[in-house]
């Protein structure tokens, strides 16, 4: 549940970032599927570190920064969806080119950086403990 949390979350923002979703509807939509998938990540992970260590006094570094790296994520993921895209479907509502512009380039330098924190994560996950 947990990995596939993870990988839902990722491959879609990768998609968005492949695909260079160029509607804001389309976008829209995938980030109501993408929301649940990063509530699902962070809880399983929360419940799999409490069912196996304990209490986070007994959680390693390697736990901690996933966890930490994670919430990060999920904020960034939260500006894009409830920040950066109204913003978006206003420029394109204004017909305005330039702010339009400025947006999806803002909306893809956020989810290339939230892929570099999965992918930090990943690397901790496999080599940290």
């Amino acid at each position: 549940m947990h990995l596939g949390g993870f990988a839902a979350w990722n491959g879609l923002l990768l998609a968005l970032l492949v695909a260079g979703c160029r509607d804001a509807v389309l976008c829209r939509r995938q980030f109501s599927v993408m929301i649940p998938a990063m509530v699902l990540t962070l809880t399983s992970g929360w419940g799999l570190a409490f069912a196996e260590l304990g209490p986070p006094r007994n959680w390693s570094w390697t736990v901690n920064a996933m966890q930490s790296l994670g919430i990060v994520m999920a904020v960034v993921t939260l500006v894009l969806r409830f920040g950066l895209l109204p913003l978006l479907e206003e420029a394109i509502t204004a017909n305005d080119a330039e702010a339009t512009t400025t947006g999806w380039s803002r909306i893809n330098r956020l989810i290339a950086a939230n892929l570099i924190l999965a992918s930090i994560i990943l690397v901790i996950s496999v080599t940290g403990q």
